[in-house]
């Protein structure tokens, strides 16, 4: 998990969400828009710390199996194929294809939309 001393500047985020009386899959929902937000907005180095923690509070609310997940792995690998990181990008995208072919199978239509991810050997998930 993210901690507050390694996403400093993304700490009072996380505290605010806290303070709101917000937990579990909800922070993590909320943490994963406000990533997406900065992503978004060509922010990707601010936006990796808080993906990455909703990752974080998502699996440990919901288990790192959940088809959920998919979505907030998917998105952390975009951050990280912004940033460069090819290689971390690509172990995002086949953990969620993992899980989401685990979850639907590997014949689901939701698979087979997924965009082609540059320089990371295929389908992104």
């Amino acid at each position: 998990m993210v901690s507050c001393s390694s996403a400093h500047k993304h700490c009072s985020f996380r505290v605010g969400i806290q303070r709101l009386g917000v937990a579990g899959e909800q922070a993590g929902w909320l943490l994963y828009r406000a990533a997406s937000y900065l992503r978004e907005r060509g922010l990707s180095r601010q936006a990796r710390p808080i993906a990455e923690g909703a990752l974080a509070v998502t699996e440990a609310a919901i288990g790192p199996d959940d088809p959920t997940v998919v979505t907030w792995r998917h998105s952390l690998g975009v951050v990280l194929h912004d940033l460069g990181d090819l290689a971390g990008a690509k172990q995002q995208y086949e953990r969620a294809l993992a899980i989401g072919e685990a979850a639907l199978g590997p014949d689901h239509p939701h698979r087979s939309r997924l965009p082609p991810r540059p320089g990371c050997g295929g389908r992104g998930a």
